[in-house]
């Protein structure tokens, strides 16, 4: 799994999000998003971090020090 956490404007003020990549051969469930939010509770991410919107993508273009290049 490789991750992508970024903040989006809202009329209210901003929210957590995150694109999400699996690994290519990986189902993606019907419950992912509460899969991928109990993971970050358990991680001990505090609960104004963890994302509240989830984006499944292909893949997250990244540069040569892992940084994303989007």
């Amino acid at each position: 799994i490789w991750c992508r956490v970024y903040t989006k404007k809202t009329i209210i003020g901003q929210i957590v999000a995150a694109d999400v990549a699996l690994n290519k051969n990986e189902k993606i469930p019907n419950n992912i998003e509460h899969i991928l939010t109990e993971h970050c509770s358990k991680s001990g991410i505090p609960e104004w971090a963890i994302p509240r919107i989830f984006n499944i993508v292909d893949n997250i273009p990244i540069t040569k020090n892992y940084k994303s290049s989007i």
